[in-house]
């Protein structure tokens, strides 16, 4: 389901509240081929900091992962201001600026870059990609629709208005563009003496302009009636540039003559990322949540080498308005288990004996209460978190004598590579193995989506690949996976577009077995403690 568009801009508003309102500042030189670098400065107000030694890190750890289309970073400095606020610079490296994006930071990051018939350069912000021009239709609504739509969207805006104008009031945003050629025309773009490019925005003219735009209903008829999809970001087009920038047009500027790079991307970039890893661990800005998993043996046997209780949660609500607050008698245990291997998945888990230190039976009379389907594994998959449900202990019970039932989980010996068969990436091509179909291919803004459907479960594809007609594996993200029946589909994502020829690899997990593993905790305390 699509997001309307004042729902996306609050999000991204709610993110402020843990980093601050932003000052951005973005230098690119950018390079006849699209190669290039870009000098990023960003000052924040911090507003919920909860680290106060931590801000700065914070801020770097929040821009650097959530940067999209760099290869690299260099020179990477930040710190805390004489005036309070967190301070962040840093040089990016990209070679395509039109994948370039700048999560939170900025909301003027969408860059078309490319040659006009003539041979000249173009750069474009903010506007519609070619897919999205070609993908717009006009709406074939009535004019009760179009009414609708109008008092819909002034509505929404009214109500999260408060909220935008507390942060987005302070948000300021200045880019400038270093092209190469000799700039022969600009459209909202300011440009000095030597030929630099440069356009400002701040967030109290977003909230001006939106004002006088929600006050005009002919305005919002007419993009109802063009079809106009303003679910993906706040209204653009020219009347919305005339209100930030001054003219009614893209923001646009285009150059000619010789093009010259003005530096050798390929080396500058090498040299950068040969030292990225070690500045940023100096700095201390590593994500240790992107570290990969500790490698453990897969699961060849035998019981759990510790199980304990990580969390208890005593519910004893028994209220006469059902409707307000609900009835709930329970105690729920959140239990921890360490597997002497890894396991392919946990499916389930039962209780079968419960049993408190005065000789009651704690288990729950249903069958479907004394078991549960939801069992998280951890990276390495060694270590199993499920719940268990038990009735209420008496006043006298003071710890549990035993608690034992089993797990049901799966294991594999191994893995390996099969070739799906698939030749073709289009909508409709089918491979010679697993049943392997092309269900969608969705096009983005700068981006594809593709859904593959096999005949197997995906708990049991360790990994996938995607490889273009040379075998070149492409650089695709897995963003969805679901199973029905005995198949299952999968989602992935690719920057830029997925070529007509190529072929999917999956890695088949071998030898997978069922397994019954037992489990039991003895002689502990109510809060899991050992009884003395």
């Amino acid at each position: 389901m699509k997001t309307n568009w004042i729902t996306t801009l609050v999000v991204a508003v709610m993110s402020l509240l843990y980093l601050g309102c932003y000052e951005t500042k973005l230098d690119y030189t950018v390079n006849p081929d699209g190669s290039g670098k870009v000098l990023v400065e960003v000052k924040a107000t911090p507003m919920m900091e909860t680290n106060q030694g931590n801000a700065g890190a914070s801020l770097a750890k929040d821009v650097l992962k959530n940067s999209a289309g760099i290869d690299t970073w260099k020179d990477i400095e930040f710190k805390k201001t004489d005036d309070g606020k967190n301070f962040f610079k840093g040089t990016a490296y990209f070679n395509d600026i039109t994948k370039v994006r700048f999560k939170n930071i900025s909301m003027l990051d969408s860059i078309n870059f490319y040659k006009d018939a003539q041979n000249n350069l173009i750069l474009e912000m903010n506007s519609e990609s070619k897919s999205e021009k070609k993908a717009s239709t006009k709406a074939k609504l009535s004019s009760e629709e179009v009414d609708k739509f109008v008092t819909e969207q002034k509505s929404q805006f009214a109500q999260m208005k408060p909220m935008m104008g507390a942060f987005l009031g302070t948000m300021k945003t200045d880019i400038s563009f270093q092209l190469p050629g000799k700039i022969e025309k600009v459209n909202n773009f300011k440009m000095d003496k030597s030929g630099l490019l440069r356009v400002s925005f701040n967030g109290q003219k977003l909230l001006d302009a939106l004002d006088k735009l929600m006050a005009n209903d002919d305005w919002w008829r007419e993009q109802a009636l063009a079809g106009s999809d303003l679910q993906k970001g706040p209204p653009s087009g020219f009347e919305m540039n005339e209100q930030l920038f001054g003219e009614k047009g893209p923001v646009r500027a285009s150059s000619k003559g010789k093009f010259k790079a003005f530096f050798d991307y390929t080396a500058e970039m090498a040299a950068a990322q040969a030292n990225y890893e070690a500045m940023i661990a100096t700095l201390g800005l590593v994500d240790e949540s992107a570290q990969p998993a500790k490698i453990v043996e897969n699961y060849k046997g035998g019981n759990f080498n510790s199980v304990k209780i990580a969390r208890t949660t005593l519910s004893n609500l028994s209220d006469p308005d059902y409707n307000l607050f609900g009835n709930d008698q329970s105690y729920r245990l959140s239990l921890l288990g360490d597997l002497p291997g890894a396991l392919l998945s946990a499916d389930k888990a039962v209780v079968t004996r419960a049993i408190a230190d005065n000789g009651d039976d704690l288990l729950p009379t249903d069958e479907w209460s004394r078991e549960t389907t939801y069992l998280q594994l951890s990276q390495s998959a060694s270590h199993i978190l499920w719940d268990v449900t038990l009735l209420v202990p008496d006043q006298k019970v003071r710890g549990i004598k035993e608690l034992s039932g089993f797990v049901y989980a799966s294991s594999a010996s191994g893995a390996k590579w099969v070739d799906t068969g698939i030749k073709e990436l289009k909508e409709g091509a089918r491979g010679t193995s697993f049943d392997v179909t092309v269900e969608t291919i969705t096009q983005n803004e700068s981006s594809q989506e593709i859904s593959l459907k096999f005949a197997v479960s995906c708990s049991t594809i360790k990994d996938i690949q995607m490889l273009d007609a040379s075998g070149k594996i492409l650089n695709t993200q897995k963003y969805s996976s679901s199973d029905f029946g005995d198949g299952c589909t999968m989602g992935l994502y690719l920057d830029g577009q997925f070529p007509a020829k190529g072929s999917v690899k999956i890695e088949l997990y071998e030898d997978v077995q069922k397994l019954e593993i037992p489990f039991s905790i003895t002689n502990v305390s109510l809060l899991g403690y050992p009884m003395k």
